[in-house]
């Protein structure tokens, strides 16, 4: 219940001054706005403030109110709707489908406003008016712009280093925090601490999280805890443990979880994550997302109470006493999971494809492992445990990475660190974090390397 308050105060937070704003301008639409009321109202305060337009007549200087309202008003809305768009994402592709969204939205409200106006006493309904307001938008978009550029320039700049495209970025790489667990035990101090203490030491211009901070239906609460801890400098993708949801939540699948909780949450928090949209800087893409498992690192020697494990045991998630709690805590886990992997493998195919065309390095994160030489199943002692080997990684996700090869690919899950290995042509490793011992992986986009960093 906590969590969905809290995930509705963060939608009001977006949404409350776009609702007031359209209903302010919904309402000057009606005879209240009328002409003769602005003239009788409105114009003696602002000749009052400026005399000088006095010499051009109370009709003029009403009808140049009038009109100048319409654009501001617009302008005005473009402002909100940005923010209300923009605050989950930095990207290009969050971008286009922000202002796609702003300039239809405009569009509507600007004809909803004039057919107020036809319908309303007083009132008449102009084709220029409608002009006018879309101007408005696009002056806001073009402010919006302009502020950006001023931005990105000042970060551009010599001596800063984030901005520059040849210097490269520095990307500290963590995974499965746990955070519900870490938060029972002491609030999620101990988890923060080291998050800081590993920013302070090796200055990293971003730090990706690879999956697995907490259960999905309280988003909200794990995002706050590491941006507290990180400020702007978070990017995210999902794992298995951030599908887990309460039944009382109304949750059908995995992406349902995506779209009430996570999704939401982001963009609020502008917090960027892979599972929705690329993350792009000065000549580097991040790339990824949750990835799931299909059940294709199975151990096929193991044996469980004499007899091999089937399709149906590792669905079922029990045998023998060993527990895949996912298939319990996951919407739809049982029903979904090989449909699950391969949708989670053709969404990441079509984020990877736009990555790579825009030619600059590749940086691919997942939670689950794509090749089996990640997941280090064989270090896991002969017995039940092999078990879990099924739920290591997607055959679909490494038969892609073959495919389209990106310039690095980074997995976690398995709480089993790799060296950087070269795997299929591909410098890859697992990150191996856990929250009892957490791990870095510190990666340069300009140099190429990945060595583990565990402060």
């Amino acid at each position: 219940m906590k969590g969905r308050l809290k995930d509705f105060s963060l939608f009001l937070r977006r949404w409350l001054p776009v609702a007031i704003w359209v209903a302010l301008v919904l309402y000057s639409s009606t005879s209240v706005g009328a002409a003769e009321k602005t003239q009788g109202t409105v114009v003696p305060w602002i000749v009052k403030i400026f005399p000088f337009l006095a010499q051009f007549g109370l009709t003029d200087v009403n009808l140049w109110i009038r009109k100048t309202g319409h654009v501001l008003q617009f302008f005005v809305l473009a402002l909100l709707l940005w923010r209300a768009l923009r605050l989950g994402t930095t990207t290009a592709e969050g971008t286009k489908r922000a202002i796609a969204a702003i300039l239809l939205t405009s569009l509507a409200l600007a004809i909803g406003s004039e057919v107020i106006q036809f319908f309303s006493p007083l009132r008449g309904a102009r084709i220029s008016d409608v002009l006018l307001d879309f101007s408005g938008t696009i002056s806001g978009l073009l402010f919006i712009f302009g502020i950006r550029r001023l931005r990105a320039r000042g970060k551009n700049s010599p001596g800063k280093r984030h901005g520059s495209k040849n210097a490269g970025h520095r990307i500290l790489f963590t995974a499965d925090l746990d955070l519900d667990s870490a938060t029972q035990n002491d609030g999620g101090e101990a988890v923060r601490c080291q998050l800081a203490h590993a920013v302070e030491t090796f200055s990293p211009d971003i730090v990706v999280v690879a999956g697995d901070l907490g259960p999905g239906d309280r988003a909200g609460d794990w995002l706050e805890i590491l941006k507290k801890s990180l400020g702007h400098r978070l990017v995210i993708c999902l794992g298995n443990r951030d599908h887990w949801c309460e039944p009382e939540a109304g949750c059908g699948s995995p992406a349902d979880v995506r779209r009430q909780f996570w999704l939401p949450a982001c963009r609020t928090l502008d917090i960027p994550c892979l599972d929705f949209e690329n993350y792009e800087m000065p000549g580097a893409v991040l790339c990824g997302g949750y990835g799931h498992y299909d059940l294709s690192m199975r151990d096929p020697d193991l044996q469980i109470d004499g007899r091999t494990p089937q399709d149906a045991d590792y669905i079922a998630g029990h045998l023998g006493g060993v527990i895949w709690q996912d298939m319990d805590l996951i919407p739809g886990a049982r029903e979904c999971l090989f449909d699950e992997a391969q949708r989670q493998g053709e969404g990441l195919r079509s984020r990877l494809a736009r990555a790579v065309a825009t030619g600059n390095n590749v940086v691919f994160i997942t939670h689950t492992a794509p090749f089996r030489e990640l997941a280090f199943a064989h270090d896991l002692p002969a017995g039940p445990l092999r078990f879990f080997n099924a739920y290591s990684g997607n055959s679909h996700v490494g038969n892609l990475l073959r495919e389209i090869p990106p310039s690095l690919a980074v997995c976690a899950h398995t709480r089993v660190a790799s060296p950087l290995l070269v795997l299929h042509g591909i410098p890859c490793i697992n990150i191996g974090s856990s929250p009892a011992a957490m791990r870095f992986v510190l990666h340069d986009t300009a140099g190429g390397s990945a060595s583990h960093v565990v402060p």
